[in-house]
Formats: C-alpha cells, structure tokens, sequence
C-alpha cells in the first residue's frame, strides 16, 4: 500500500510539473507573439520616419484621416439602418448585437481604433529619439503624455469595439422596462467605462498637444480641446435625469469632432519626423 501511495504522488507531482512547463511554455509563446508584434510595428514607424526624410511629408496625415474617416462610420447609419430617433439614442447602440449591420460599425471602430494606435506609438518613438535635450523638460512631457494617452484612447475605443452593449433601451423594450435598481449587465459597465474614459483621455491628449506643439499646430489642437471637452461638458448635463432629445447629435458632433482631430495628431508627428530627418 505504501508503494502504490508513492507511486500515485510520484505521479501527480510529475503531471504537475508538467502542466507547470506547459502553461510556462505558453507563456513564453505569447510573450514572444507580442515581442514580435511590438517590434513590427516600431519597424514600420522607423521606415515610415526614413522615409519622411525623404520628402513623404504627409504620410501619417493621410492615415489619421484614414483613422478618423473609419471611427466616424456612424454616418452610415442613416444610409444602412434608417435614421431612427438619433436625438435620444447613442453610436454605442449600432454596435448591439441584434443591430442591422452592427458588425460594420464594430469593424470600422476596430480598423480606425488600430491606426490611431499605430500613430500613437510612432509619436511616442519619436518623441523619444527626436526631442531629447532639444525642447524643455515641460514641453517633452507633454509630448510623451500625449502620446500615450493617444494610444490609451486606441486601446479603450478597440475594447468598446470588441465587447458592445448587450442591452440598450433605445433599442430594447425589456432593457427600456428594466425595474429600477436592476443589476446592470457587465458588457454595458465595461464599454460604457472604456468609452468615457478614453473620450477624456483623447480630449486632455488634445491640450497637452497644444501645449507641446507651436503655431498652427498648437492652435488646431487647442481649437479641438475646446470644443470636445465643452461637448462633453453638454453631454455630461443632458445626461442627468432622463435623456434629453439632443444627447445623440452632441454626442456625434464630438466623435466627429474627434475623428478630424486624428488628422491634426498625424501631421504633428509628420512635422515632428520631418524636424528630425
């Protein structure tokens, strides 16, 4: 009896061990699939900064535009899905599963979300290869902050793309006649949450921006600030109480507002590389 209790613990411990090296094995792959990742993408912006040396001055200007025509994709809803009541419904309920075309509006979210994160982390290289010892100290945090929350704005617009709304009251009559006090489904906290925190994230991006940047550039990121933090400030108002007829179009107004601003942020990083090269 006792060597086949030895026996079998010799067994666990070996299959534990085991299982140890495998998650450890995996582990190790998925490190290294986002080591791989990470490098390509600071290859490409490499390249791309080369290039720009060469007189390919606009090239991430073109894909901030790019950026912003796919996150503004909410347009197309009047063309795929019928205008609807668009004063008291949100960009969030095209995504709702049962959504006709929902899929578009997720993918185009998606897509721009990515771009911009792109654009965030070739700001953020260049900033660091590009303005060491050049700028003041104040004037390089701002432009390392803003850079990273570009790209947190990327990575929380990417997460509300990838997990939408289960349930919306525009959309759903049992959402709509919830009881009060109702539990509030994980998806819709989860993407609600991502969603203004990285509105705020791109609006404050915006002043610091503004303030590490000179000339016209300063002034088209200040006029971008002002706007979306003065349409957030509205939204914030329509929000209270029951949901006012106009929360739906303020509410575009500062995504479109936003999704131009992606162009600004790719010519500051145009002119940023241009300046190195």
């Amino acid at each position: 009896m006792r060597d086949s209790s030895a026996a079998t613990r010799t067994t666990q411990a070996t299959s534990e061990g085991t299982l140890r090296r495998s998650l450890a094995t995996d582990r190790d792959v998925v490190g290294a699939l986002i080591d791989t990742v990470m490098s390509a993408v600071y290859r490409s912006a490499d390249r791309d900064t080369d290039r720009m040396s060469g007189g390919m001055g606009r090239r991430w200007t073109k894909l901030g535009a790019l950026a912003g025509v796919l996150n503004a994709n909410f347009v197309l809803e009047w063309f795929l899905s019928g205008q609807g009541d668009v004063g008291r419904s949100v960009v969030s309920d095209l995504g709702l599963a049962n959504h006709p075309w929902s899929w578009v509006f997720r993918l185009g979210d998606a897509l721009g979300a990515v771009l911009l994160m792109v654009i965030g982390l070739a700001l953020l290289r260049s900033v660091r290869r590009s303005l060491t010892g050049l700028v003041g100290p104040w004037r390089g945090r701002a432009w390392r902050v803003g850079a990273w929350l570009v790209i947190g704005f990327a990575v929380t617009t990417l997460i509300a793309a990838l997990v939408p709304l289960s349930c919306a009251a525009t959309a759903d009559s049992t959402c709509a006649n919830s009881p009060p006090g109702s539990p509030v489904p994980w998806a819709n906290l989860l993407h609600d949450g991502v969603s203004i925190s990285g509105t705020t994230a791109g609006i404050v991006a915006a002043a610091l921006l503004a303030l590490a940047t000179r000339g016209w550039q300063s002034l088209a990121h200040w006029v971008a600030f002002a706007l979306a933090a003065a349409l957030g400030l509205a939204l914030l108002v329509g929000a209270q109480g029951e949901v006012a007829e106009w929360f739906g179009w303020v509410q575009r107004a500062q995504i479109l507002l936003l999704s131009l601003w992606f162009a600004a942020v790719g010519r500051s990083l145009d002119c940023l590389t241009s300046a190195r090269g």
